[in-house]
C-alpha cells in the first residue's frame, strides 16, 4: 500500500483508485501518480487553478497545471523540478483527471516519470 503524506497509509476506493488522507485537512485524495518519492494528488471539488497536490517527505505544495507554478506550500528544488518535469509531459492528461476530479469522478493513474 502506498504511504501518503507523513506516514499515513493509503487504501484503495471503491474504484479501485488509490486514496490517501490529507492529514492537514482531513480530505481523502486521489492518488495519480508516484515517482521517486514524489506523490501527486489531486483533490475532488478543488478551487481554481487548476493544480495537483505533490508531497515529499515533510514537503508539500500546490503546483498550476498550466505552468508547473509552485503556488502554495513549498519542495525541495529537485523535486520541484522534477514535478514541472512531470506535469510539462502528462498537461493534456492532467487536465482530463483534473476535470474528471471536479465531477467527482476517479481522476486516473498517470505514468510516473521514467
Amino acid at each position: 500500500m502506498p504511504l501518503v503524506a507523513a506516514g499515513q497509509r493509503a487504501g484503495l476506493g471503491r474504484s479501485g483508485v488509490s486514496l490517501g488522507t490529507n492529514r492537514r485537512e482531513g480530505q481523502t485524495l486521489p492518488e495519480i501518480s508516484r515517482f521517486y518519492g514524489i506523490s501527486i494528488y489531486l483533490q475532488f471539488s478543488d478551487h481554481a487553478p487548476p493544480h495537483v497536490h505533490a508531497y515529499y517527505a515533510e514537503h508539500e505544495a500546490k503546483v498550476a497545471i498550466a505552468d508547473g507554478t509552485l503556488f502554495a506550500g513549498s519542495l525541495p528544488p529537485r523535486a520541484a523540478r522534477l514535478v514541472r518535469e512531470w506535469i510539462d509531459a502528462h498537461r493534456n492528461e492532467l487536465r482530463a483527471a483534473w476535470d474528471r476530479a471536479m465531477r467527482h469522478e476517479p481522476p486516473g493513474r498517470i505514468e510516473p516519470l521514467p
